[in-house]
């Protein structure tokens, strides 16, 4: 046996953490020599990044193709601003990307998949581990500025389980508590609690729909949990309302911090210290935001990454719509800063004269007894509301919801009220805002 092969053999006994932690320990001091640096410096780093992500995407067929379809040649660009001349590319056409990459690499690198909330799922590839050792260091960089310290033990509960036995309602690994988020009801809630309690956690994570909901069925009871020691609840993977934020922080009495990012490897943004405004993280991707349909509110968010390696992602049509914060952040980074997410494509109800209405919550301040509503299209112009309630939701609470959603809606009847348990989701657990059934039988 050759040294390789023996290296190779030892470090295939290593626990999985250790070889991401290979990763996440260079990347992280990276993050930390350029998060408060010039914009200037951080605009050289991205353009000599992504410089060398173009090389290897130009060597790709399709990218190719493409480019060259746009009147695009080879060679590097002098600026940033010169990215926005690149074609964009679909979900569809990520999909197409990697079908062809992994028939070349022949099954060489890990295969990822989004949770296909719009639709197809998206698939990319990364070599083993890289991916997720890069992604806990930006993700360890972002909890930092509430409390994290990075290579100390702290106590996370994550509401959502993965893996093997799936189904259970908790499951412990040291210093993290896993909850079923698919499984948080009434009859679940008081173990749940006590378990949580028990274990004392610093962090939380889930899903901003899952703490909503778990936080809400918490108030019902009157009373808040004992969690003493907890820094801070991140949410990510869902647009993050103010009514979500406000019922999260009161009944738990910590910081909620937010994070966007995707399945992808596309972007990734988080709030800093002072500010509810998504940062977006320099290392990891260049964002501009395009019109690229008709919306009376915000713009598409088109990302390139600068960490995708072995799948380069250029451009890429997120499907995400937001706008640019303007002027410096207190915290002093430079970083570009988004104001808000307006939402998804797929959240646009249709009026009926045929024209579409994208929805966004706003500051609604929902009743603690309403644990969870959704919208669903059957006939243009008209809504059904599913309500998923406490005992204590009342008529005043109906007629609330109900005014609400008239006044943010407008040309949008609503037809009826639907009491279900529990609210249908997505396959992964996430929230699913609205459903549109116009063009489908019943």
């Amino acid at each position: 046996m050759n040294i390789r092969s023996l290296s190779r053999t030892i470090s295939s006994q290593f626990p999985p953490e250790l070889h991401a932690f290979a990763y996440t320990a260079p990347w992280l001091a990276r993050i930390r020599r350029y998060e408060f640096a010039t914009a200037n410096e951080i605009a050289a780093y991205q353009l000599r990044t992504l410089n060398q992500v173009l090389a290897l995407a130009w060597e790709i067929p399709l990218y190719a193709d493409n480019f060259s379809s746009a009147g695009l040649h080879p060679g590097p660009l002098k600026s940033l601003d010169e990215l926005k001349a690149y074609p964009c590319i679909t979900r569809e056409g990520l999909n197409e990307l990697y079908e062809y990459l992994n028939a070349k690499y022949r099954g060489k690198y890990t295969a990822y998949s989004s949770s296909g909330f719009t639709g197809t799922p998206v698939r990319v590839l990364e070599k083993r581990f890289r991916r997720h050792g890069i992604e806990q260091a930006f993700l360890a960089s972002l909890l930092s500025r509430v409390g994290y310290q990075p290579y100390r033990r702290q106590r996370f509960v994550v509401f959502k389980i993965t893996g093997p036995d799936s189904s259970v309602l908790m499951r412990q690994s040291g210093n993290r508590l896993e909850i079923n988020h698919q499984r948080i009801n009434q009859d679940t809630l008081k173990e749940i609690r006590s378990r949580v309690e028990a274990f004392s956690p610093h962090f939380f994570h889930g899903y901003p729909s899952t703490l909503s909901r778990f936080a809400r069925l918490v108030a019902s009871q009157g009373t808040r949990m004992v969690l003493p020691r907890l820094r801070a609840t991140l949410l990510s993977s869902e647009v993050l309302t103010d009514s979500d934020r406000r019922i999260v922080e009161e009944t738990f009495g910590a910081r909620v911090i937010s994070l966007y990012g995707h399945s992808e490897h596309a972007v990734f943004a988080g709030e800093c210290e002072h500010s509810h405004e998504l940062h977006i993280e320099p290392l990891y991707c260049v964002v501009n935001l395009e019109s690229t349909t008709p919306r009376t509110v915000g713009q598409e968010i088109i990302a390139t990454s600068l960490i995708a390696q072995k799948m380069p992602i250029i451009r890429y049509r997120t499907g995400d719509f937001g706008s640019f914060a303007e002027g410096p952040c207190t915290c002093g980074r430079t970083y570009t800063r988004l104001r808000n997410l307006d939402g998804r494509k797929p959240e646009q109800m249709r009026l009926a004269d045929g024209s579409r209405l994208p929805f966004i919550f706003g500051e609604f301040q929902f009743s603690s007894n309403l644990i969870a509503f959704q919208l669903v299209q059957l006939k243009p112009g008209q809504l059904v509301v599913r309500v998923e309630r406490t005992a204590e939701y009342n008529r005043e609470n109906e007629l609330q919801l109900k005014t609400y959603l008239e006044n943010k809606l407008l040309g949008i009847k609503i037809a009826s009220f639907d009491y279900v348990t529990p609210i249908l989701m997505t396959r992964a657990g996430k929230r699913i805002l609205f459903l549109d059934y116009c063009d489908q039988d019943h």
